[in-house]
């Protein structure tokens, strides 16, 4: 796998972390808010039915426990632990519903919020059709042992079997639906289905925009710090990192690499087997690269690592290495390919310095290349 697939792996795996622990924050707010509303009520600054906001506040403290228990046993950037995540603030909302009936109807919304964040399309509708399936569950539930919707016409707390049992004179006469179930999956689950429906659409909109619109400014970034023929930092890339991280650094080495003889292989083999000498040595510098060893492209012959935090013998065992690889391909190439290297230590807060230091060195070593004559076959 090449070193620019990984650091995006190693990205979205980032990404997912970062979302897992959001939707856990999540459920951990809504739950607290809940118990607010709980201890509210207990104190009479609400009215609600202490039996049911007990029972609500129990099963909230249960279901606070799934994904507590899933975070301390299993890795957080585990693919599946999102849909733990987001199965349970669908429950916890539809629970929250069942007993709160039209005071919590807005809470459908969350856990579409929450699946939002996640890259994939497909977190965000399977979070809509597990959303409507527990409302269609709770809005029953709700009928049923929640609070009545008559509460807002008498001031009560009560759940609908209260007005059933109690309800007198002329109330004995109306006439009731026989079969409420069908009148609910009906006319209260599927519109409210449909409105959920349109905010899944409009947040999948603002998702995939704002995700175009970040692949786009990454972009114009990795063109501005890229060098596109050798796909290397540039030495503006290198003079920002000089200028804000490696200052921090404690510890850096920089070798310097420069291609000897390209004016000769331009002169002789023309400008683009030049630039097959300066491709094929910036990849062997590619290969050894990776979030301690950044490679930049310092200019037209030209390249540069920095090593954070390096072994004493690390520039040695690199630099002999990537010679080996060069004499190994300086005959299929039918081109003297050849380079001159030279490396230093300090600070990182001394960067400019150790990049001097290492330029020196690798032009003494370039001295004694020329001394040697064209390794050319």
């Amino acid at each position: 796998m090449h070193q620019d697939q990984i650091v995006l792996q190693d990205e979205k795996q980032e990404q997912e972390y970062q979302a897992n622990r959001y939707a856990l924050r999540g459920i951990y707010y809504t739950i607290a808010t809940a118990a607010v509303v709980w201890v509210l009520n207990t104190v009479g600054f609400f009215i609600l039915d202490k039996t049911m906001m007990n029972i609500l506040f129990v099963g909230l403290i249960f279901l606070l426990l799934i994904p507590t228990f899933a975070t301390r046993c299993v890795d957080s950037r585990k693919v599946w632990l999102k849909y733990v995540y987001l199965l349970d603030i669908c429950i916890v909302t539809a629970f929250c519903a069942a007993c709160l009936t039209f005071h919590a109807v807005l809470l459908y919304v969350l856990p579409l919020l929450f699946a939002v964040q996640y890259r994939e399309r497909k977190v965000l509708w399977i979070t809509y059709v597990t959303d409507v399936i527990l409302m269609g569950a709770s809005t029953l539930a709700g009928f049923y042992y929640g609070l009545c919707d008559l509460n807002i016409l008498f001031v009560s707390s009560a759940p609908r079997a209260m007005y059933v049992n109690e309800l007198t004179g002329e109330f004995q006469n109306l006439v009731f639906n026989e079969n409420p179930v069908y009148i609910i999956l009906i006319f209260a689950t599927i519109p409210r289905g449909i409105i959920l429906f349109l905010f899944t659409r409009m947040l999948q909109h603002i998702n995939e925009r704002g995700r175009k619109e970040e692949a786009r400014l990454a972009k114009l970034r990795w063109k501005s710090e890229t060098d596109l023929v050798t796909n290397s930092y540039n030495k503006g890339k290198f003079e920002e990192m000089a200028a804000q991280y490696y200052p921090e650094v404690e510890r850096i080495a920089v070798i310097f690499w420069d291609i000897n003889y390209l004016k000769v292989v331009n002169d002789k083999h023309g400008h683009a087997a030049g630039d097959r000498v300066i491709r094929q040595v910036a990849s062997y510098l590619y290969e050894k690269s990776d979030e301690r060893r950044l490679v930049y492209r310092m200019g037209g012959d030209e390249f540069a690592m920095v090593i954070e935090n390096p072994e004493e013998s690390e520039p040695l065992l690199l630099t002999a290495e990537i010679e080996r690889r060069i004499a190994a391909d300086r005959e299929k190439m039918k081109l003297p390919m050849d380079v001159s290297t030279g490396w230093s230590f300090g600070p990182g807060s001394e960067i400019q310095r150790v990049l001097r230091e290492a330029d020196s060195n690798m032009y003494e070593a370039k001295k004694q290349r020329h001394r040697q004559g064209i390794p050319y076959l």
